[in-house]
This record gives structure tokens, sequence and C-alpha cells, in this order.
């Protein structure tokens, strides 16, 4: 949810530039389909995912004990967690942010 906020205030203030008629000084600006993002958005948006992997591999480790309470509390924890903050989804699911995003749902 972060990474999606972080990708939409991007998204936000590049779309402003241009507006404003924001000339790129490189040759290859504007041609794709893809926005390159600011350096410090991408670092951040890597230290992100650094940390989601690091925890889904803890959870996985966890899991892989064969300690059925410990599976019981990730399953749960994924489903209360789910449930606390899926009432939150994009306005506008068919947007270049969430086709960019990673998540499947």
């Amino acid at each position: 949810m972060l990474r999606e906020r972080l990708m939409t205030k991007t998204m936000q203030r590049l779309s402003q530039r241009e507006l404003q008629g924001h000339k790129c000084k490189k040759t290859n600006c504007d041609q794709g389909p893809y926005v390159r993002l600011p350096f410090t958005d991408h670092l951040l948006q890597t230290l992100l995912h650094m940390i989601q992997i690091l925890i889904s591999y803890l959870l996985m480790l966890a899991v892989m004990t064969y300690n059925m309470w410990l599976l019981l509390g990730v399953v749960f924890g994924a489903g209360i967690g789910y449930f606390a903050l899926g009432f939150y989804v994009p306005k506008n699911r068919q947007s270049s942010v969430s086709k960019m995003s990673e998540h499947c749902h």
C-alpha cells in the first residue's frame, strides 16, 4: 500500500511537470510507455521491496518449522491484516499506477 501511494505521488508529480512544459535534456526522455522514476523514489521503493522480501522469507521459515501454532498465527495474521487494510483500494483500478504495481489482486 505504501509502495502504491509512492507511485501515485510520483506519477502526479511527473504529470504536473509535463503540464508545465518541462523539456527533458536527454534525447530519449519521452520514448516508450514507461516513465523513469526519480532516484530517491526508486531507492525508497527498492528498500520497501527488500523489507517485503525479508518478511516473506521469515514467514516462510516460520511455517516450514511444521509448528501448527506458527502456521495458524501466520494464516490468521495475514487474514486479519487483509481484513483491516483491505477497505482501502485505488479509486481507479485501471490507472497506469495500478498496472505498474506488483500485487495480484
